[in-house]
Protein backbone atom coordinates (compact mmCIF):
# COMPACT_ATOMS: atom_id res chain seq x y z
CA UNK A 1 0.00 0.00 0.00
CA UNK A 2 2.23 2.66 -1.37
CA UNK A 3 1.75 5.97 0.76
CA UNK A 4 -1.13 4.84 2.94
CA UNK A 5 0.97 3.00 5.48
CA UNK A 6 4.43 3.16 5.31
CA UNK A 7 4.51 6.13 8.46
CA UNK A 8 3.66 2.66 10.66
CA UNK A 9 6.29 1.84 12.48
CA UNK A 10 5.17 -1.36 13.37
CA UNK A 11 4.28 -2.25 10.36
CA UNK A 12 7.38 -2.33 8.28
CA UNK A 13 7.07 -2.54 4.27
CA UNK A 14 7.75 -1.05 1.05
CA UNK A 15 4.28 -0.50 -0.03
CA UNK A 16 3.11 -1.15 -3.31
CA UNK A 17 -4.98 -5.48 -2.78
CA UNK A 18 -7.66 -8.29 -2.52
CA UNK A 19 -10.80 -9.06 -0.89
CA UNK A 20 -12.38 -12.52 -0.04
CA UNK A 21 -16.14 -12.74 -1.12
CA UNK A 22 -19.22 -14.52 -1.05
CA UNK A 23 -21.91 -14.58 -2.76
CA UNK A 24 -25.51 -13.79 -1.82
CA UNK A 25 -27.45 -10.40 -1.42
CA UNK A 26 -29.32 -11.91 1.55
CA UNK A 27 -29.78 -8.74 4.08
CA UNK A 28 -28.80 -9.04 7.76
CA UNK A 29 -30.16 -8.57 10.83
CA UNK A 30 -28.67 -7.12 13.78
CA UNK A 31 -25.78 -9.34 14.95
CA UNK A 32 -26.79 -12.02 11.99
CA UNK A 33 -24.20 -13.36 10.33
CA UNK A 34 -23.82 -15.38 6.35
CA UNK A 35 -23.19 -18.99 5.78
CA UNK A 36 -19.34 -20.12 5.59
CA UNK A 37 -17.24 -18.93 3.95
CA UNK A 38 -15.57 -22.45 2.44
CA UNK A 39 -18.79 -22.38 0.60
CA UNK A 40 -17.36 -21.05 -2.29
CA UNK A 41 -17.83 -18.68 -4.43
CA UNK A 42 -17.48 -19.44 -8.47
CA UNK A 43 -16.74 -22.87 -9.88
CA UNK A 44 -14.07 -24.45 -7.95
CA UNK A 45 -12.38 -26.54 -10.83
CA UNK A 46 -8.94 -25.14 -11.55
CA UNK A 47 -7.92 -23.20 -14.96
CA UNK A 48 -4.48 -23.53 -16.20
CA UNK A 49 -2.79 -20.35 -17.56
CA UNK A 50 -1.50 -19.56 -20.59
CA UNK A 51 1.58 -22.25 -21.61
CA UNK A 52 0.54 -24.72 -18.59
CA UNK A 53 -2.03 -27.42 -18.50
CA UNK A 54 -4.41 -28.12 -14.97
CA UNK A 55 -2.38 -30.24 -12.92
CA UNK A 56 -3.19 -33.74 -12.18
CA UNK A 57 -2.92 -35.21 -8.94
CA UNK A 58 -0.03 -37.30 -9.71
CA UNK A 59 1.86 -34.06 -11.16
CA UNK A 60 1.05 -31.83 -8.25
CA UNK A 61 3.82 -33.17 -5.95
CA UNK A 62 7.16 -32.11 -6.79
CA UNK A 63 9.02 -34.32 -9.27
CA UNK A 64 13.07 -33.54 -8.50
CA UNK A 65 14.63 -31.29 -6.17
CA UNK A 66 15.67 -28.28 -6.50
CA UNK A 67 19.08 -26.47 -5.54
CA UNK A 68 18.28 -23.43 -4.70
CA UNK A 69 19.16 -20.83 -6.95
CA UNK A 70 21.03 -23.36 -9.38
CA UNK A 71 20.17 -25.00 -12.71
CA UNK A 72 22.31 -28.38 -11.91
CA UNK A 73 19.67 -31.33 -12.58
CA UNK A 74 16.17 -31.42 -13.46
CA UNK A 75 13.74 -28.91 -12.76
CA UNK A 76 11.42 -29.71 -9.58
CA UNK A 77 8.06 -30.01 -10.84
CA UNK A 78 4.98 -29.05 -8.63
CA UNK A 79 1.19 -27.45 -8.88
CA UNK A 80 1.16 -23.56 -7.61
CA UNK A 81 -2.16 -22.29 -7.44
CA UNK A 82 -2.70 -19.08 -7.78
CA UNK A 83 -5.90 -16.02 -8.22
CA UNK A 84 -6.94 -13.28 -9.64
CA UNK A 85 -5.24 -10.81 -7.52
CA UNK A 86 -1.82 -9.15 -8.82
CA UNK A 87 0.46 -10.64 -6.42
CA UNK A 88 -0.93 -13.59 -7.77
CA UNK A 89 0.49 -12.26 -11.34
CA UNK A 90 3.98 -12.53 -10.15
CA UNK A 91 4.34 -15.95 -10.60
CA UNK A 92 3.20 -15.41 -14.09
CA UNK A 93 6.04 -12.55 -14.47
CA UNK A 94 8.54 -15.68 -12.80
CA UNK A 95 7.63 -18.25 -15.39
CA UNK A 96 7.86 -15.17 -18.05
CA UNK A 97 10.76 -13.64 -16.75
CA UNK A 98 12.89 -17.26 -16.56
CA UNK A 99 13.30 -16.86 -12.37
CA UNK A 100 11.58 -20.16 -11.54
CA UNK A 101 14.30 -21.61 -14.60
CA UNK A 102 16.83 -19.76 -12.98
CA UNK A 103 15.96 -21.12 -9.83
CA UNK A 104 16.11 -24.68 -11.05
CA UNK A 105 12.09 -25.05 -10.20
CA UNK A 106 8.73 -25.32 -13.55
CA UNK A 107 5.82 -25.07 -11.51
CA UNK A 108 3.14 -25.69 -13.29
CA UNK A 109 0.50 -22.87 -12.78
CA UNK A 110 -3.07 -23.28 -12.04
CA UNK A 111 -5.61 -20.50 -12.02
CA UNK A 112 -8.58 -20.62 -9.13
CA UNK A 113 -11.55 -18.30 -9.06
CA UNK A 114 -11.61 -18.09 -5.43
CA UNK A 115 -9.39 -19.17 -1.97
CA UNK A 116 -11.63 -21.48 -1.07
CA UNK A 117 -11.84 -23.31 -4.02
CA UNK A 118 -8.27 -23.81 -3.83
CA UNK A 119 -8.13 -24.71 -0.41
CA UNK A 120 -10.21 -27.55 -1.48
CA UNK A 121 -8.39 -28.83 -4.20
CA UNK A 122 -5.01 -28.41 -2.01
CA UNK A 123 -6.77 -31.06 0.47
CA UNK A 124 -6.70 -33.49 -2.30
CA UNK A 125 -3.59 -33.08 -3.01
CA UNK A 126 -3.48 -30.46 -6.30
CA UNK A 127 -2.67 -27.71 -6.29
CA UNK A 128 0.30 -28.86 -4.07
CA UNK A 129 1.20 -25.33 -3.35
CA UNK A 130 -0.89 -22.00 -3.53
CA UNK A 131 -1.73 -18.31 -3.11
CA UNK A 132 -4.45 -17.64 -0.56
CA UNK A 133 -5.77 -14.87 2.07
CA UNK A 134 -5.85 -15.34 5.60
CA UNK A 135 -9.44 -15.87 6.28
CA UNK A 136 -9.85 -19.16 4.29
CA UNK A 137 -6.20 -20.44 5.79
CA UNK A 138 -7.39 -19.86 9.56
CA UNK A 139 -10.65 -22.03 8.42
CA UNK A 140 -9.09 -24.81 6.87
CA UNK A 141 -6.39 -24.93 9.76
CA UNK A 142 -9.08 -24.68 12.35
CA UNK A 143 -11.34 -27.21 10.62
CA UNK A 144 -8.35 -29.56 10.51
CA UNK A 145 -9.53 -30.05 6.86
CA UNK A 146 -5.60 -30.86 6.05
CA UNK A 147 -2.53 -29.99 7.80
CA UNK A 148 -1.85 -26.70 5.98
CA UNK A 149 1.25 -24.53 6.53
CA UNK A 150 2.36 -20.95 5.80
CA UNK A 151 5.91 -20.63 4.43
CA UNK A 152 5.44 -17.16 3.24
CA UNK A 153 3.84 -13.85 3.45
CA UNK A 154 2.77 -12.42 -0.08
CA UNK A 155 1.84 -8.76 1.37
CA UNK A 156 -0.60 -7.02 3.62
CA UNK A 157 -3.05 -5.92 1.80
CA UNK A 158 -5.56 -4.14 4.80
CA UNK A 159 -4.97 -0.72 3.18
CA UNK A 160 -7.21 -1.12 0.58
CA UNK A 161 -10.46 -1.26 2.07
CA UNK A 162 -12.61 1.74 2.74
CA UNK A 163 -16.17 2.52 3.32
CA UNK A 164 -18.09 4.87 0.56
CA UNK A 165 -21.12 6.30 1.53
CA UNK A 166 -23.81 8.76 0.10
CA UNK A 167 -23.55 12.52 0.10
CA UNK A 168 -26.08 12.78 3.11
CA UNK A 169 -23.49 10.49 6.00
CA UNK A 170 -20.66 12.35 6.39
CA UNK A 171 -19.63 10.03 9.51
CA UNK A 172 -19.14 6.78 10.91
CA UNK A 173 -21.52 7.58 13.52
CA UNK A 174 -24.30 8.26 10.69
CA UNK A 175 -24.23 4.29 9.87
CA UNK A 176 -25.64 3.64 12.47
CA UNK A 177 -29.18 1.80 11.81
CA UNK A 178 -28.33 2.14 8.26
CA UNK A 179 -27.51 -0.93 5.24
CA UNK A 180 -23.69 -1.36 4.71
CA UNK A 181 -23.29 -3.48 1.53
CA UNK A 182 -19.94 -5.98 2.30
CA UNK A 183 -19.14 -9.62 2.25
CA UNK A 184 -20.36 -11.00 5.44
CA UNK A 185 -17.72 -13.46 7.16
CA UNK A 186 -15.01 -12.14 5.31
CA UNK A 187 -12.22 -9.67 5.60
CA UNK A 188 -14.79 -6.79 4.96
CA UNK A 189 -16.39 -7.73 7.81
CA UNK A 190 -13.25 -7.91 10.08
CA UNK A 191 -12.62 -4.05 8.81
CA UNK A 192 -15.72 -2.82 9.60
CA UNK A 193 -15.94 -4.08 13.26
CA UNK A 194 -12.42 -2.62 13.27
CA UNK A 195 -14.06 0.43 12.19
CA UNK A 196 -16.87 0.31 14.21
CA UNK A 197 -15.12 -0.58 17.37
CA UNK A 198 -12.97 2.76 16.84
CA UNK A 199 -15.84 4.67 16.90
CA UNK A 200 -17.82 3.01 20.02
CA UNK A 201 -19.97 1.25 17.36
CA UNK A 202 -20.81 -2.72 17.63
CA UNK A 203 -22.12 -4.37 14.44
CA UNK A 204 -25.48 -4.53 16.46
CA UNK A 205 -25.61 -1.01 15.58
CA UNK A 206 -25.95 -1.45 11.67
CA UNK A 207 -27.65 -3.49 9.42
CA UNK A 208 -25.05 -5.93 7.75
CA UNK A 209 -26.31 -6.88 3.59
CA UNK A 210 -24.93 -9.81 2.20
CA UNK A 211 -23.45 -9.30 -1.42
CA UNK A 212 -20.88 -10.51 -3.64
CA UNK A 213 -19.06 -7.33 -4.77
CA UNK A 214 -20.56 -6.39 -8.23
CA UNK A 215 -23.54 -7.23 -6.37
CA UNK A 216 -23.22 -4.61 -3.83
CA UNK A 217 -21.84 -1.87 -6.35
CA UNK A 218 -24.95 -2.20 -8.24
CA UNK A 219 -27.08 -2.02 -5.15
CA UNK A 220 -25.28 1.12 -3.82
CA UNK A 221 -25.27 2.88 -7.84
CA UNK A 222 -29.14 1.98 -7.60
CA UNK A 223 -29.84 3.86 -3.88
CA UNK A 224 -30.59 0.14 -2.40
CA UNK A 225 -28.31 1.05 0.14
CA UNK A 226 -26.56 4.22 1.53
CA UNK A 227 -23.07 2.18 2.11
CA UNK A 228 -20.83 -0.14 0.70
CA UNK A 229 -17.63 -1.87 1.26
CA UNK A 230 -16.43 -2.07 -2.08
CA UNK A 231 -13.33 -3.90 -4.20
CA UNK A 232 -10.44 -1.76 -4.05
CA UNK A 233 -10.40 -1.28 -8.07
CA UNK A 234 -14.67 -0.46 -7.59
CA UNK A 235 -13.78 2.28 -5.51
CA UNK A 236 -12.94 3.97 -8.16
CA UNK A 237 -15.77 3.09 -10.23
CA UNK A 238 -18.18 4.33 -7.74
CA UNK A 239 -16.71 7.15 -6.83
CA UNK A 240 -17.13 8.20 -10.38
CA UNK A 241 -20.40 7.01 -11.21
CA UNK A 242 -21.84 6.87 -7.88
CA UNK A 243 -24.68 9.63 -7.10
CA UNK A 244 -22.30 12.07 -5.30
CA UNK A 245 -20.52 9.07 -3.67
CA UNK A 246 -17.38 9.63 -1.49
CA UNK A 247 -15.04 7.76 0.54
CA UNK A 248 -16.78 7.73 4.67
CA UNK A 249 -13.75 5.76 6.18
CA UNK A 250 -10.48 4.38 4.87
CA UNK A 251 -7.65 2.36 6.54
CA UNK A 252 -5.00 4.86 6.52
CA UNK A 253 -7.55 6.91 9.24
CA UNK A 254 -7.07 4.16 12.06
CA UNK A 255 -4.32 6.24 13.68
CA UNK A 256 -6.12 9.28 13.15
CA UNK A 257 -8.79 10.55 16.24
CA UNK A 258 -11.54 9.09 17.51
CA UNK A 259 -9.52 6.42 19.47
CA UNK A 260 -6.26 5.83 17.56
CA UNK A 261 -5.06 2.55 17.26
CA UNK A 262 -3.39 0.45 14.50
CA UNK A 263 -5.33 -0.62 11.38
CA UNK A 264 -5.60 -4.55 11.33
CA UNK A 265 -3.19 -5.99 8.70
CA UNK A 266 -4.73 -8.66 6.13
CA UNK A 267 -2.19 -10.85 4.68
CA UNK A 268 -1.92 -12.50 1.62
CA UNK A 269 -0.06 -16.20 2.13
CA UNK A 270 1.82 -18.71 0.34
CA UNK A 271 0.32 -21.94 1.75
CA UNK A 272 0.99 -26.20 1.40
CA UNK A 273 0.63 -29.21 2.93
CA UNK A 274 2.87 -29.94 6.19
CA UNK A 275 2.96 -33.77 3.97
CA UNK A 276 4.69 -32.04 0.76
CA UNK A 277 7.22 -29.84 2.85
CA UNK A 278 9.59 -32.70 3.38
CA UNK A 279 10.08 -34.47 0.06
CA UNK A 280 9.82 -30.57 -1.45
CA UNK A 281 11.88 -28.37 0.76
CA UNK A 282 14.32 -27.36 -1.73
CA UNK A 283 11.29 -26.50 -4.49
CA UNK A 284 9.47 -24.49 -1.84
CA UNK A 285 12.53 -22.37 -0.81
CA UNK A 286 13.32 -21.81 -4.42
CA UNK A 287 9.61 -20.69 -4.51
CA UNK A 288 9.81 -17.88 -1.18
CA UNK A 289 13.20 -17.02 -2.75
CA UNK A 290 11.78 -16.14 -6.25
CA UNK A 291 8.97 -14.39 -5.00
CA UNK A 292 10.68 -12.06 -2.25
CA UNK A 293 14.03 -11.32 -4.14
CA UNK A 294 12.70 -11.29 -7.28
CA UNK A 295 9.27 -10.52 -8.24
CA UNK A 296 8.66 -7.96 -5.52
CA UNK A 297 11.63 -6.15 -6.56
CA UNK A 298 11.26 -6.06 -9.88
CA UNK A 299 7.60 -4.79 -9.31
CA UNK A 300 8.20 -2.41 -6.75
CA UNK A 301 11.69 -0.73 -8.47
CA UNK A 302 11.52 2.36 -10.16
CA UNK A 303 13.22 1.46 -13.11
CA UNK A 304 11.23 -1.99 -13.80
CA UNK A 305 7.58 -1.25 -12.53
CA UNK A 306 5.94 0.29 -15.53
CA UNK A 307 7.08 -2.71 -17.34
CA UNK A 308 5.85 -5.21 -14.85
CA UNK A 309 2.22 -3.37 -14.97
CA UNK A 310 1.98 -3.77 -18.38
CA UNK A 311 3.01 -7.60 -18.26
CA UNK A 312 0.55 -8.04 -15.11
CA UNK A 313 -2.25 -6.24 -17.66
CA UNK A 314 -1.24 -8.58 -20.21
CA UNK A 315 -1.72 -11.65 -17.32
CA UNK A 316 -4.69 -10.80 -16.45
CA UNK A 317 -6.42 -9.72 -19.56
CA UNK A 318 -5.41 -12.45 -21.71
CA UNK A 319 -4.60 -15.18 -19.69
CA UNK A 320 -7.07 -15.29 -16.94
CA UNK A 321 -9.53 -13.59 -19.05
CA UNK A 322 -10.20 -10.95 -16.88
CA UNK A 323 -9.92 -7.21 -18.77
CA UNK A 324 -7.91 -4.77 -17.00
CA UNK A 325 -6.16 -1.92 -17.39
CA UNK A 326 -2.74 -0.49 -16.26
CA UNK A 327 -4.66 1.95 -14.47
CA UNK A 328 -6.34 -0.32 -12.47
CA UNK A 329 -3.39 -2.51 -11.77
CA UNK A 330 -1.47 0.25 -10.57
CA UNK A 331 -4.24 1.53 -8.20
CA UNK A 332 -4.52 -1.97 -6.69
CA UNK A 333 -0.35 -2.21 -6.11
CA UNK A 334 -0.38 1.20 -4.39
CA UNK A 335 -2.74 -0.83 -1.60
CA UNK A 336 0.21 -3.20 -0.78
CA UNK A 337 2.77 -3.45 1.89
CA UNK A 338 5.51 -5.76 0.39
CA UNK A 339 8.03 -7.07 3.20
CA UNK A 340 11.08 -5.89 1.52
CA UNK A 341 14.03 -5.78 2.03
CA UNK A 342 14.21 -9.87 3.37
CA UNK A 343 14.79 -8.03 6.91
CA UNK A 344 11.12 -6.33 6.98
CA UNK A 345 9.97 -10.11 6.32
CA UNK A 346 12.02 -11.65 9.03
CA UNK A 347 10.84 -8.70 11.38
CA UNK A 348 7.40 -9.37 10.89
CA UNK A 349 7.85 -13.28 11.64
CA UNK A 350 10.36 -12.81 14.72
CA UNK A 351 8.57 -9.54 16.24
CA UNK A 352 5.73 -11.77 16.47
CA UNK A 353 3.34 -9.45 14.85
CA UNK A 354 2.39 -12.06 11.87
CA UNK A 355 1.06 -14.18 14.21
CA UNK A 356 -0.46 -11.36 16.62
CA UNK A 357 -2.44 -10.69 13.54
CA UNK A 358 -3.76 -13.97 12.33
CA UNK A 359 -4.31 -14.43 16.24
CA UNK A 360 -6.60 -11.48 16.35
CA UNK A 361 -8.30 -12.17 13.45
CA UNK A 362 -8.76 -15.84 14.10
CA UNK A 363 -10.12 -14.87 17.42
CA UNK A 364 -12.60 -12.65 15.35
CA UNK A 365 -13.59 -15.78 13.01
CA UNK A 366 -14.13 -17.46 16.44
CA UNK A 367 -16.98 -14.54 17.62
CA UNK A 368 -18.69 -14.78 14.54
CA UNK A 369 -19.15 -18.42 14.61
CA UNK A 370 -16.97 -19.12 11.46
CA UNK A 371 -14.32 -21.14 12.93
CA UNK A 372 -14.66 -23.63 16.56
CA UNK A 373 -11.19 -22.60 18.29
CA UNK A 374 -8.30 -20.48 16.86
CA UNK A 375 -5.60 -22.90 15.50
CA UNK A 376 -2.44 -23.39 16.98
CA UNK A 377 -0.23 -21.45 15.18
CA UNK A 378 3.05 -22.99 16.55
CA UNK A 379 1.80 -25.44 13.45
CA UNK A 380 0.41 -23.41 11.14
CA UNK A 381 3.15 -21.04 10.60
CA UNK A 382 6.43 -22.55 9.45
CA UNK A 383 8.91 -19.89 9.67
CA UNK A 384 11.87 -21.69 8.50
CA UNK A 385 11.42 -20.45 4.65
CA UNK A 386 11.16 -17.02 5.37
CA UNK A 387 13.86 -16.71 8.23
CA UNK A 388 16.24 -18.41 5.43
CA UNK A 389 16.09 -15.56 3.22
CA UNK A 390 19.09 -12.98 3.05
CA UNK A 391 19.21 -9.31 1.56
Amino acid sequence: MVGQDESNQDHPGRAFSRREVLRGGMILGAGAFAAPLLAACGSSKPKASSGSTAASSASSAPTAAASSGTKSGPAAKFSLGYQSTPDSGFFYLAEKNGWFSDAGIDPNLVYFTTGPALIQGMASGNPAVGHVGSVPVLQASASGLFPIRIIDVMADVGAGYNIIAKKGITSVEQLRGQKIGLGVGTNDQYFLDAVLKKFGMTEKDVQMVNFNPVNRQQAFLAGQIPAVIPLIENSYVLLKQGVDAHVLFEASQFDKDPNPMQRPLVFDLIVTSANTIQPSHDAYQSLVKTFNQKAIEYVTSDSTKDTAVKQLVDWSTNVIKNPTTADAVTKKLATYTFYTPSSQLKQLVTSGTLQTELQNQAEFLVKIGKIKAVPDFSKLIDSEFMLALSD
